[in-house]
């Protein structure tokens, strides 16, 4: 990524702040013993991409390992709410934690995100694009029923959507909301595009289904059509769009090949892009304006999106 901090010095998140000051590196660490710990290529790294810093007091080494663990995952957080503002492949891959004498834990990060057609490039984004990024966390915080960010911000718990210990929590502690995010999480760590575009599927799916049954397709992508839609053309545009996606998602998570006009990458990355536009424009609007309609129980949901199609 790239940043246009027009002339700030730097946007905050928690106690860290994103840097692009490549004169910081050199003037608050001893850069030659870094470059011989991390090594040349991981040094250049930094040099050539903004950072996060910060500084952390600690009475032993102890927590460095938990805190290098839990930052990464914190700050990826961060970056992941920078979707809401456009569709990126920017990531925190690497941190690295130095000591006043010396000593160095790195941690890198294993996955990664794509964009929406798959493929890693480069984004830039202006301070204002930075502000409307924490402006989602923060939303997102107030309807999470699982874990506060704030908390995660101050005592270094595991962040809401980046959360590894999944295997201890229970699915349904998790509201309709949060799990659509997961989804959408999912959906952007794989470059593969039948999964990702499944995954999108499924994150418009958690948001419009209230336990119906029969027509599924049909209802959810009426729903939606109704829901961001703004004319009749735009809203047989998006009945479309979704049902297409539903056709790769169909194929691809029952092992099924796709049809010869599916299965073409100019096809393929199209279909990823419509979606991940609309579930931006669906998570956007639910997020601002709309997060208590979709707490609702399956039954009021379901008398609401009736008054959507009826109203």
């Amino acid at each position: 990524m790239e940043i246009d901090l027009s002339g700030q010095n730097f946007f905050g998140v928690s106690n860290y702040v994103l840097n692009q000051d490549l004169n910081l590196i050199a003037k608050e660490f001893n850069a030659d013993y870094l470059v011989e710990a991390i090594g040349n290529i991981e040094f250049d790294f930094y040099m050539k991409n903004p950072f996060f810093y910060s500084r952390a007091e600690f009475e032993n080494r102890e927590p460095i390992f938990r805190w290098t663990e839990i930052d990464t995952n914190l700050l990826q957080y961060f970056m992941f709410c920078l979707w809401f503002v456009k569709d990126n492949s920017s990531n925190i891959l690497l941190l690295t934690a130095v000591s006043d004498d010396n000593y160095i834990l790195t941690n890198r990060k294993e996955t990664s995100v794509s964009n929406s057609a798959g493929d890693h490039t480069l984004t830039k984004f202006t301070y204002k694009e930075l502000e409307e990024a924490y402006e989602f966390l923060l939303i997102i915080d107030k309807i999470s029923s699982v874990k506060s960010i704030e908390d995660a911000l101050q005592v270094k718990k595991r962040g809401l959507i980046l959360n590894p210990d999944y295997h201890s929590e229970k699915y349904n502690a998790r509201n309709r909301i949060e799990r659509a995010l997961l989804f959408l999480q999912i959906a952007r760590s794989q470059s593969f595009l039948p999964p990702k575009i499944s995954f999108y599927v499924l994150a418009i799916e958690c948001l419009f289904s209230a336990n119906d049954l029969g027509e599924i397709q049909h209802k959810i992508a009426e729903r939606v059509a109704m829901y961001i839609g703004r004319s009749s053309t735009e809203k047989q545009i998006i009945f479309e769009k979704i049902k297409n996606g539903y056709k790769i998602r169909s194929k691809y998570l029952h092992g099924q090949t796709l049809s010869k006009s599916q299965d073409k990458l100019d096809v393929l990355i199209e279909i990823s892009n419509e979606l991940d536009d609309l579930v931006r424009q669906i998570l956007k609007k639910v997020l601002r304006e709309d997060s208590a309609k979709f707490l609702l129980k399956e039954e009021e949901l379901t008398l609401w999106f009736n008054s959507l199609l009826f109203g």
